[in-house]
């Protein structure tokens, strides 16, 4: 089901994308997000004379990180912004950044994306930055399978979910990760077979076989 929906001024060419939900929730079973965290970092800007709250630039630099790597980074544009975000004022607490990511079980995702950045973009990061994403091993191979799969355009639903699991920072994340995939039921399960009330509970038991019946009658198979 969907977490957002876009609204669009027609004759301002005005965008918002409203969002219900800091994540997936599938894709947020090893994204530990700490609601407190967050309410206590937030930060103030005006907008029409009224005061609006928002994201650190810290946490807000490991959302959009958690946002790219669970869509594979399939928009160079997604990288352009976090460069440009890591270079506009003021400068990031990037020792906060690192305990946090730490906290939010996202390390992989934010050198990762440090490393894609880097490479790609030549954005200029903190010595010492550069030194410790040499030693990211698993960043590294996770922005060479970025490469083959956003540069090549050919990718199937299941080496997305591939990559998602292979970039989880715990076992715990990926072993919640693949049981959501697994069981838990979507709007396809609803339109596969549609049940009273009290019985909805077996949407969980009925997912994987439908999955299963799509898998073995599809040569095109996507795991939704």
């Amino acid at each position: 089901m969907s977490k957002g929906y876009d609204l669009i001024h027609e004759t301002k060419n005005i965008a918002i994308d409203l969002q219900w939900s800091l994540t997936e929730k599938r894709k947020s079973k090893y994204f530990a997000i700490d609601l407190q965290s967050l309410k206590n970092n937030l930060t103030y800007i005006t907008i029409g004379g009224r005061q609006i709250s928002q994201f650190s630039n810290e946490h807000m630099l490991l959302f959009l990180c958690f946002h790219g790597s669970k869509h594979c980074w399939q928009s160079l544009r997604w990288i352009c912004d976090v460069a440009e975000f890591i270079q506009a004022p003021p400068n990031l607490d990037w020792q906060k950044i690192e305990m946090q990511s730490k906290k939010l079980k996202c390390q992989t995702m934010l050198w990762l994306t440090l490393f894609l950045v880097s490479d790609l973009l030549k954005t200029p990061l903190p010595n010492d930055l550069l030194v410790k994403m040499q030693t990211k091993h698993r960043a590294y191979l996770g922005a060479q399978k970025v490469y083959k799969l956003v540069f090549s355009r050919n990718f199937t639903q299941w080496e997305d979910y591939l990559f998602i699991f292979s970039i989880a920072d715990s076992w715990q994340g990926k072993y919640q990760f693949l049981t959501s995939l697994l069981f838990t039921p979507t709007e396809k399960e609803w339109k596969f077979l549609q049940l009273p009330n009290s019985l909805t509970f077996l949407y969980y038991f009925i997912r994987p076989f439908r999955l299963i019946k799509e898998y073995l009658g599809a040569s095109h198979f996507s795991v939704k």
